[in-house]
Formats: C-alpha cells, structure tokens, sequence
C-alpha cells in the first residue's frame, strides 16, 4: 500500500509538470509535486506545516511592511525592516537590485519610478527565493529529527514486535528500522501478519499499536495471548 502511494505521487507529479497545471492558465494545482501523505508521515507534514507557519508569521508581515513602504506610503523602514532587507533578503537578485539601480532603503521618497519598478520585480523574485530557502531548511530539519518526531507523535502506523509470551518487545515508527534491525530484504511477511494472511513472521507476532489499544484481549501485566 505504501508503495502504491509513493508510485501514484510521483506519476501524478510527473502529469502536473507535463501540463503546467501549476499555471492558472492550464490548471489548478498549487504544488509542483503531488503528495498523498503515506499514514506514517502524517506526523511529519503537520511538523512541516507548524514549522512554516511559525516562520511565516514572523518575517511576512515585515515583508509586507517592506513593500507598502517601498512603493505606497514611502514612510522610513524601521531597524527590523532594514535588518530584513539587508540581511534575510540577501545572496540573490534583490541585493543586485539594491545595488545595481542604487535603490536608496533610507530615503524611499528619492527613488525614481523606474527603480521602484525594477525594485518591485527584484523583491518579488526575492520572495520566492526565502520561501524556496525556508521549505528547504524546514524539510532538512524534519528529516534529522524524524524518529523523534514521529516518537512524540506516533502514527497510526506504528507496529509493534510480540514475542512468544505476549510481550511488547519493541514499537517502530518508521518500518525501515525493521528491516534494518532485523536485516530484512523485505516486508511482506510481517504486512502479512498485520494484515490476517498469516500468522507469525520471524518468531514474532506482529500487530498495529492502534489496534492493540482497542483489543480487548490485553491482560492486566500488560501481555497478550497468542497461540504460536
């Protein structure tokens, strides 16, 4: 199933660039890539999407600051919007902008209507590059921190290992840790097990946390009956 997923995001990634439906002209996707999120990484896009939208509630409205001044009201940009043009905002076309046209940042008034026009494009361009930049330390964050993640929210899809007494040896998060723990080449045997088709793999019972939660077949010392 999980397979089946990651196969049919990257066909329906592949259609999307095909056709340019990122354009409002040819359609109505907004991300370049498709994602279905797989169960397991449910966890990891809500962390991505808590992550941007604590960045973005700290630098947009100083963006939006920056323009307003820049082009309407041309009232001086305070410390924070200078440290966020000249800082931020930096490595890229805006800085060449700034440069190249001697858009002036500490008297707005001065800049002629070319420059502001020149400027604008700069700054939208700038835009896309923090946003491209801030995505990209977001994703790498995640992915070095993903166990503990994923172990402070587990997905639905955490397996547990049952040894032959009933007991919980041992929780995964992600199924990779699986295979490599145990030096696996594949799954399908402990899905097997998960899914009804068998009912042992590798000496073990293999069962979804969630559904050891609502069974009722977990005794009072924590272990459980299997017939081996």
């Amino acid at each position: 199933m999980q397979d089946l997923v990651a196969k049919l995001n990257d066909t329906e990634t592949y259609y999307i660039r095909k056709y340019k439906s990122t354009n409002p002209l040819f359609g109505y996707n907004f991300r370049e890539r498709a994602y279905v999120p797989i169960p397991r990484d449910v966890a990891l896009e809500a962390e991505f999407d808590k992550l941007w939208i604590e960045c973005a509630e700290k630098w947009y409205p100083i963006f939006e600051s920056v323009k307003e001044k820049c082009f309407d009201t041309f009232e001086p940009l305070d410390e924070e919007e200078l440290v966020f043009c000249n800082e931020i905002l930096k490595d890229n076309i805006f800085e060449d902008a700034v440069s190249e046209l001697n858009f002036d940042l500490h008297n707005l008034k001065s800049n002629s209507i070319d420059a502001r026009l020149f400027f604008d494009d700069a700054l939208s361009f700038a835009e896309m590059v923090f946003q491209d930049e801030s995505w990209a330390n977001i994703r790498k964050y995640i992915e070095e921190n993903k166990k503990r993640i994923l172990m402070e929210n587990p997905p639905e899809t955490t397996i547990v290992k049952i040894d032959r007494n009933g007991k919980i040896v041992a929780e995964y998060v992600c199924p990779v840790d699986i295979k490599e723990e145990m030096g696996l080449s594949s799954l399908t045997n402990i899905y097997n097990v998960l899914e009804g088709k068998q009912r042992h793999a590798y000496g073990f019972t293999w069962r979804y946390k969630k559904d050891l939660e609502k069974s009722s077949a977990i005794e009072n010392n924590g272990q459980m009956r299997f017939d081996f």
